[in-house]
């Protein structure tokens, strides 16, 4: 595909979000595009920096795996769970460390718990465990992903944090195996729809062989769900890149700046136009001028209903990662 590097870049942060929201966060796709370049949020900044703390854990992961500066490794996870937690809620909860006491899943207490992982003393030998299964040879790659994430979330080896990190483990081990090369597989959209089948699943690994098997089948599904829906996105993107730019260079050089102006939204959604001006080098009279031919041919819409500090956004392009 000719845009690969802006799918990439747009798909680490659907499944950031995504992964964010299982959690409970209330941040939008919008939320993190206006956040990450004017520092800005719709929702409480503590929701939207989950996610940007996601982004930069998963490409922090990724570079650490394709520099061979660490292999996929239990020192590996820590880094990215101190990332993870940085600044956000759970930030005193001993971000980088494996829990020293016990922690439980719902609940007020582990007595009326819905699940309680192991108790903390052996939480060192059970990821040691965990860490010679990942490098296990002769295993299906995608039924021992199925099996690491489901091990992960039950061993619970983090204070908090837990759910997050056991989702960027997926795509971390999608690439150690060679299942794909870039992190395009949002598998978050499919768990937080199933959600209520997601968590009963995992809870009933824990229990039979059957739940095994249940567990594994509903993984499986989920990653062909996954993949699937990646490529006919990245097909509607494209289809939509294409006959947009197409529309404007037939508009011919009274809409050049407006062509330089879409350029910038392809990469980046949602821009001011003091930025554009600046990215461009032309004056703001002339972006105005530049958007609002863009606003005529429904390229761009502006979000903010403000006089100064507008901002305007790429929004069909939006609406299909939405979707």
């Amino acid at each position: 595909m000719p845009e690969t590097n802006l799918f990439i870049y747009l798909y680490v942060r659907k499944e950031a979000l995504l992964s964010s929201q299982i959690e409970g966060t209330q941040s939008s796709l919008i939320d993190v595009f206006l956040y990450e370049n004017y520092k800005v949020s719709t929702t409480p900044i503590y929701d939207v920096e989950e996610v940007t703390n996601y982004i930069k854990a998963l490409n922090k992961g990724l570079s650490l795996l394709n520099n061979n500066e660490l292999p996929l490794c239990n020192r590996l996870l820590k880094t990215l769970h101190k990332i993870l937690m940085q600044g956000v809620r759970g930030e005193n909860k001993s971000p980088g460390e494996f829990r020293k006491s016990q922690n439980w899943i719902g609940g007020t207490r582990p007595g009326n718990a819905t699940f309680v992982p192991p108790p903390s003393e052996y939480v060192e030998k059970l990821m040691s465990d965990l860490e010679k299964f990942i490098h296990k040879q002769n295993i299906s790659p995608l039924i021992k992903i199925a099996l690491l994430h489901a091990q992960f979330e039950t061993i619970h080896p983090f204070l908090d944090g837990n759910g997050r990190l056991g989702r960027l483990l997926i795509t971390l081990l999608l690439h150690e195996y060679k299942m794909i090369r870039a992190p395009i597989v949002y598998l978050s959209y499919y768990l937080k729809s199933k959600q209520n089948e997601y968590y009963r699943c995992l809870q009933n690994f824990r229990g039979t062989q059957n739940g095994v098997i249940e567990w594994t089948n509903f993984f499986l599904d989920a990653l062909e769900h996954s993949a699937t829906d990646a490529f006919n996105k990245a097909i509607k993107l494209e289809r939509l890149i294409k006959n947009d730019t197409l529309n404007l260079k037939e508009k011919g050089n009274s809409h050049k700046v407006a062509l330089s102006i879409f350029d910038i939204m392809k990469k980046q959604p949602i821009v001011s136009m003091p930025d554009l001006a600046h990215k461009i080098n032309v004056t703001l009279h002339t972006v105005i001028r530049a958007i609002k031919q863009l606003e005529e041919l429904e390229l761009v819409k502006e979000i903010t209903d403000k006089k100064s500090k507008r901002l305007y956004s790429y929004n069909k392009y939006i609406h299909i990662l939405n979707e």
